[in-house]
């Protein structure tokens, strides 16, 4: 149940001038997904897959890189352009005209406003936006639209005057909210805060 439309291109080497070294590639796309015009999305660099998975809606002209993983329910819009090896997650929302350097995370239920430069990981729940490098604000209206876990707003709250106050990331938020945490306690690139 993917929809396809015209000029998407899906499959091509990756952009790296560096030479191949995983033989065996591929590209791997979920269900109920919509390509928009003009679409790219290249095979991996350095892991087996690029990685697309359910219900995510990307917009025109808008390039896939080598090495992504794109988790359920992303939202991408047009003109963004991702560097290889990002990996967006669930519900995250990426503003028209962004730019996301390579290696960098963007949390679930995150949002990119319009024509942002993101060169740090994007920790969940929070709105970057207009190269701000502090935290903008929470994603409410995201949470409020999508989230239905056992996180609650005032948590994620707290959430954000610890992560301000201290400039890492909070230990023992909720169960629910260091899952989210985890891939980016791992990560060199940093975080907004």
């Amino acid at each position: 149940n993917n929809q396809i439309f015209s000029g998407c291109d899906i499959g091509y080497s990756d952009q790296h001038l560096a030479t191949h070294s995983i033989d065996d590639k591929s590209i791997v796309i979920g269900n109920d997904n919509v390509f928009r015009e003009n679409c790219t999305i290249h095979l991996p660099f350095s892991l087996d897959k690029t990685i697309i998975k359910n219900n995510c809606f990307i917009m025109v002209n808008t390039n896939i890189p080598h090495d992504a993983i794109i988790h359920n329910n992303v939202t991408i819009a047009y003109n963004v352009a991702i560097g290889g090896h990002c990996e967006i997650f669930e519900f995250a929302n990426i503003g028209l005209n962004a730019t996301l350097h390579q290696n960098v995370k963007i949390g679930a239920f995150s949002m990119i406003g319009m024509a942002t430069e993101i060169k740090k990981n994007v920790l969940p729940f929070l709105i970057i936006h207009n190269n701000n490098k502090k935290v903008f604000k929470l994603n409410k209206i995201g949470f409020e639209r999508n989230y239905n876990g056992n996180i609650k707003f005032n948590k994620l709250e707290e959430f954000k005057i610890k992560l301000l106050e201290n400039k890492t990331l909070p230990e023992n938020i909720g169960n629910e909210l260091d899952e989210m945490l985890e891939p980016f306690k791992k990560s060199h690139n940093g975080f907004y805060c």
